[in-house]
Formats: C-alpha cells, sequence, structure tokens
C-alpha cells in the first residue's frame, strides 16, 4: 500500500515530496522517490488525531511523514489504537459539536437546578448530630463579629426561653433542641442555625407589641429548624464549591466550606420556597397553639414598616414580599 504526502528531514524544516510504503509490518519512506529511512511497524509513532488536522508520522531516525489524507493512513491507526476515520469525523462533525455542548450546559445545569438539591435535602438528613451542632456553633461565632451583647433584660430572656419550652411540647418533634440566643443589632430580624439554635435580635422583640407576634416569629424559626433548611442550604452551598474547586484544582476543606457558607446564607437568606414552607409551619403552630394566626400577620405588618424605614426593596429580600406574606395568613 503507497501512501503520498510530504517528509521532515531530522532537525530540519526542509519538505520533500514523499511516499511511504505499506508492506504488512515493514514501512518504507521515499522521498523524491529514494528510500531515505525503513522501519517496523512497532518503531513506528503517530501523533493523536483529531478532527482534520494532520497525523504525523514520526521514524526512529528523526524523519516525518504528514500523508495528504489522514484516511489514506488509516489502517496505520487502528493498528496503533487511534482513533479512526469514522470517530473523526464525528470529531470534526460541527452539528454534533454543538449538541454536544447544549448536551453537557443542560446536565450541567440539570445537576445544579435538581441534582444538587435533591442530593442535599437527604444528605443534610443523614449527617451525624454533632455535625449541624458543631457548623452551627462556628457560624454563631463568625456573627458575633457583627453583633453586639444583647440589652433584653434577663428576666424578659427566661420568660420567652420557657414559652419556647412550652411551644416545643406541642408542636411535631424537633431534629435538634431548639437554643434561644439574643443579640443585638440595628435590623429587627431572627434567624436559626444548624444545630436548633435560634437567634433573635433586639429590635424584633421590642417590635413585637405582644407575646403571640414574637412567638409567631420564633415560630417561623423552628419552622426552618423542623426542615432542616439551613443544614440543606449549606450541604447545596459547600457541594457546590467543592465541585468547582474540583474542576479548579483548589480545593479546601469541607468543613471550612460549610461555615464560610454559613455566614454567606445568613447574610443573604434562605430561598423563598423554604420560607414559604417555614410560614406554613408556624401558621399551622399558631392555628393548633392560639387558634388564630392574625398575630403573625399583625407582625409581618410591622415588619413592612420597618423595611419601607429601611429602602429595601421587595426583589432584594430572599424572604416573600410582606403582601403575600400577610394574605396566606389571613387565609382561612
Amino acid at each position: 500500500m503507497r501512501v503520498t504526502g510530504a517528509a521532515y528531514p531530522p532537525r530540519l524544516s526542509q519538505r520533500c515530496t514523499a511516499d511511504i510504503d505499506i508492506s504488512g509490518e515493514q514501512i518504507e519512506l521515499y522521498c523524491d522517490n529514494e528510500l531515505v529511512s525503513q522501519t517496523s511497524f512497532e518503531q513506528l509513532t503517530l501523533s493523536d488525531s483529531v478532527g482534520n488536522l494532520p497525523v504525523r508520522v514520526s521514524f526512529p531516525d528523526g524523519w516525518v511523514f504528514v500523508p495528504e489524507q489522514n484516511k489514506d493512513i488509516d489502517c496505520l491507526l487502528q493498528k496503533k489504537g487511534r482513533k479512526s476515520l469514522r470517530i473523526r469525523k464525528i470529531e470534526s462533525n460541527l452539528w454534533l459539536i454543538l449538541v454536544s455542548i447544549i448536551f453537557c450546559v443542560a446536565m450541567l445545569f440539570a445537576g445544579y437546578r435538581y441534582g444538587i438539591p435533591w442530593f442535599s435535602h437527604y444528605a443534610a438528613r443523614m449527617l451525624p448530630e454533632r455535625v449541624p451542632a458543631f457548623v452551627g456553633e462556628k457560624i454563631l461565632e463568625q456573627l458575633d463579629e457583627q453583633f453586639e451583647t444583647s440589652h433584653i433584660p434577663a428576666k424578659q430572656q427566661q420568660a420567652i426561653r420557657a414559652r419556647v419550652d412550652l411551644l416545643q411540647q406541642q408542636l411535631p418533634p424537633m431534629p435538634f433542641p431548639v437554643k434561644i440566643e439574643f443579640r443585638d443589632s440595628e435590623i429587627a430580624n431572627a434567624f436559626a442555625l444548624p444545630g436548633g439554635t435560634i437567634v433573635l435580635l433586639d429590635p424584633l422583640v421590642e417590635l413585637a407589641e405582644s407575646d403571640q407576634q414574637l412567638d409567631g416569629v420564633i415560630l417561623h424559626e423552628m419552622g426552618h429548624v423542623y426542615h432542616r433548611h439551613m443544614m440543606t442550604r449549606l450541604v447545596e452551598s459547600s457541594l457546590t464549591a467543592v465541585v468547582v474547586a474540583s474542576l479548579t484544582g483548589d480545593t479546601s476543606g469541607v468543613v471550612h466550606q460549610m461555615i464560610g457558607a454559613g455566614v454567606f446564607v445568613m447574610n443573604t437568606g434562605l430561598s423563598r420556597d423554604m420560607e414559604r414552607q417555614a410560614d406554613q409551619f408556624a401558621k399551622q403552630a399558631m392555628l393548633k397553639i392560639y387558634h388564630t394566626s392574625e398575630p403573625m400577620a399583625a407582625m409581618f405588618e410591622l415588619l413592612r414598616q420597618q423595611r419601607h424605614i429601611q429602602h429595601m426593596p421587595d426583589w432584594l429580600s430572599s424572604h416573600p414580599n410582606f403582601s403575600e406574606r400577610i394574605e396566606s395568613m389571613r387565609q382561612p
């Protein structure tokens, strides 16, 4: 079998018209019809064939042969275990490349949108109890750099904690014991940490006009604890970070990823779906304990007024807008 192409002498860029003669296991190279090199098939070296790029056939003495068309040496490629002509055609097919790109993007999107949340939901429930407790403690330590010591009187703090103990007795079993912490800040807010800790900020406690209004907020945060929302989000954020770090080669400890993600989530909030789920948990609890969810609607009214004072638009908030939440609380 004779294949036409071009040849390059050892360590020279000079080009000459050449042929190779393939006879069984023996390969002979002819440059301008003169035999310049020969070798056995085992000693022959072929470059990788990518798309339509020419394959370089290297001889042990340094001669290099480049065929006019890769298909002419397809038999050599197959013997060397390289890509066949059919595979090279697939690699150079623009439509197949485009379809492959779209498929990969779709798989990445599906994994991020559905796969990671699904896995995070179950992984958060499989973690040993000491992991959420440890992560929650570390997140609170970091958040304490932003907060001040609470100014709520100790007697009032004790009364709130005692009331929460009574609430827990009338609710479904919590995955973690609920612990109430008080901190001071400029914002009326409350949030639940992994491990069952709920932090109440002084402006929120002072804003509530009744115990039932404050209990509505606490029950909302207990809904996050019950559904393990915080841990689910942390696993999801950490898993995403670990995947990205693995792809980029910049890896670090998963626990540190969780703590860093926890501080970020506490500052940006949970998803709106999680907030709605916690609202429904609180509403059902209010109806069971107080036979009305109106105190929660009233508390949302007070928080909406605070939000307007702070000039924060709804689209910047991770929570559903207050009109939706108030209407939900007042629906039968």
